[in-house]
């Protein structure tokens, strides 16, 4: 299958200069095709500001000060025969300056990263005993016309081959290109797009929230002008296989068209498959696919610290099937719902930052799914700082009594539910409550997280992690995660609760090497992703498409899976050195 979507992430980058007496400033870099599209900037006090959505690479810019070329004083690296002032966009937006050009004697162009990673693991009450080798080995080169270059190679053991084979494999890849108000993004495997719309069509993907990019491959094109912006993102899917389409045209910076189309291979039906289809006494079988189409507006403004958004669309929902392998094709389709969505919500943002959403969804199923019309209303409230993170968020189901429970999840914000959102799921309302802390001065972070039926009810689940981290005797650091959960589900027949307690010490070496010994699961991946104990439990068998099917024994799997995990006995030692 393929997969086409229409996107471009880019990140808030800031420049400034001071000139007290210049009439006028103006940026120009290879972003801007140089003095052709230079930006206007504007004086605050002594210095002239402008604020520049760029997508993570290199760029090399000046300052024409009345007229005059000018380098940035605050950054001491120059490039090329004109001597350009020269800045790093990283990967989560930071705004950097190269220390060198290259950490490598043969290339000025070139970068080596790595992460090299072995451990000795204890398992099942210290009697089974595992060798894990990890490695990654990152690869980024910065080729000439404004293209980048990144490869990552893996080694894991783990994937040795029965014929012996050295487990080395190519992971991850990313090139992009830059040409005056064009650029060209191309992937492989690579987290490379969050959420830019309202509906959240392909950022904040499943239970994790994650970024699109992971199991995809294909590219992103983008042009920016003065006036409007217009993206374009094809992609291959290859584990989904499905096909996916989403483009965006934002003109003024106020308002943007959008059109999502997906096709994908569906193997997950709200009632019996329809997969097979008898014709002339014969059994037909076909290739069945979820065809969705989607056409949204949204518009935003900001006033000062406040930001208005507003968005709406409409959509369709179609299974198909087609069978050609042999004698005359025969296709068939059948609507499943259409829908409308909605969208609105007010940001302030300061010190902190905070704002209030409401979402409204709206499916008229069809007669294959039910026949009747439902809605799903989401009203969320969040208050954002350095050291907290608060998220309420209230989900009201407009559905029938009747209607079968796996057609909640028609409604897109469905799949995004977190793992202890989903006990509270079988009513018609589900409160889910996140708060995060991180006192000042103290090495302690905790999140709390609750869900349950509506407001004044007491939590059917309740997650608490809290961590520590604590250097002592000069090279010596102790980190700690303990994770708590209780679940007081009645109307799932469930009522315990469990700990999963992970410790480590480490070693400090360098900055960022260390030998290690831990007790526990890691809750991170060998990625980095802090999804491993979530991700235990659903190598159990605690998976979403289960709850699809019978919540009951979600739940009851679930259980188990926790139980499991709660008894673990995992003892590691390793090292980790990072270049």
């Amino acid at each position: 299958m393929k997969l086409f979507i229409l996107i471009l992430i880019f990140y808030p980058v800031k420049f400034r200069i001071k000139a007290p007496d210049a009439r006028i400033v103006l940026l120009a870099g290879d972003f801007t095709n140089w003095e052709k599209g230079a930006l206007k900037m504007e004086k605050k006090g002594d210095f002239w500001e402008i604020e520049v959505d760029l997508e993570p690479g290199r760029y090399e810019y000046k300052f024409i000060v009345d007229g005059n070329w000018v380098n940035d004083p605050e950054n001491p690296l120059k490039v090329g025969v004109f001597g350009n002032s020269l800045i790093e966009v990283t990967e989560k937006g930071e705004k950097i300056i190269p220390l060198t050009l290259s950490n490598t004697d043969w290339n000025r162009s070139v970068n080596f990263s790595g992460d090299i990673r072995f451990y000795l693991r204890f398992e099942d009450t210290l009697r089974k005993i595992l060798t894990i080798g990890d490695s990654k080995l990152d690869i980024k080169g910065f080729l000439p016309y404004n293209s980048m270059l990144w490869l990552r190679l893996r080694y894991q053991n783990r994937n040795i081959q029965s014929d012996g084979s050295i487990p080395i494999f190519f992971e991850r890849a990313e090139f992009s290109l830059r040409e005056g108000n064009l650029s060209l993004r191309g992937f492989y495997n690579k987290f490379v797009l969050s959420s830019i719309e309202p509906f959240d069509l392909i950022g904040n993907i499943g239970e994790f929230h994650k970024d699109f990019g992971r199991e995809e491959e294909g590219f992103i094109l983008n042009y920016k002008s003065k006036t409007f912006d217009l993206d374009f993102l094809y992609s291959n899917g290859w584990k989904e296989g499905r096909d996916l389409i989403f483009s965006r045209f934002r003109f003024f910076k106020i308002s943007a068209l959008n059109y999502f189309k997906s096709k994908g291979f569906d193997r997950v039906y709200g009632s019996a498959s329809p997969d097979s289809l008898t014709l002339d006494n014969k059994l037909v079988l076909f290739n069945s696919y979820k065809d969705e189409n989607f056409v949204s507006i949204d518009l935003n403004k900001k006033i000062g610290s406040f930001e208005l958004n507003f968005a709406s669309g409409r959509g369709e929902l179609f299974w198909k099937a087609d069978e050609k392998s042999s004698g005359e094709p025969f296709k068939h389709s059948l609507k499943l719902t259409d829908f409308l969505r909605f969208y609105g919500s007010f940001i302030y943002s300061s010190r902190f930052k905070s704002g209030l959403s409401l979402e409204y969804d709206i499916n008229d199923f069809k007669k294959f799914s039910g026949n009747y019309r439902g809605g799903l209303f989401i009203s969320s409230f969040f208050l954002k700082s350095e050291y907290i993170n608060f998220n309420l968020k209230h989900y009201y189901f407009d559905v029938k009594k009747e209607a079968p429970f796996s057609n909640l999840f028609y409604f897109h914000r469905m799949s995004q539910l977190m793992y202890f959102e989903t006990f509270s799921l079988g009513f018609k309302e589900l409160l889910s409550i996140i708060f995060e802390v991180k006192p000042l001065l103290v090495p302690i972070s905790i999140a709390a997280r609750f869900s349950t039926s509506g407001f004044f009810y007491s939590p059917i689940a309740t997650e608490l992690i809290i961590k520590l981290t604590k250097k002592f005797l000069r090279n010596y650091e102790l980190y700690s995660d303990l994770r708590f959960i209780a679940l007081d589900a009645p109307h799932l027949r469930i009522r315990n609760s469990f700990i999963a307690p992970y410790f480590e010490l480490r070693r400090m070496i360098q900055e960022k090497n260390f030998f290690f010994i831990s007790y526990g699961l890691d809750p991170f991946t060998l990625d980095d992703d802090e999804w491993a104990r979530r991700i235990f439990l659903i190598e159990k068998g605690s998976n979403l498409e289960l709850m699809k099917n019978s919540h009951l024994r979600y739940s009851r799997v679930s259980l188990e899976s926790e139980k499991i995990l709660s008894e673990l006995v995992l003892l590691t030692v390793g090292i980790e050195y990072r270049f």
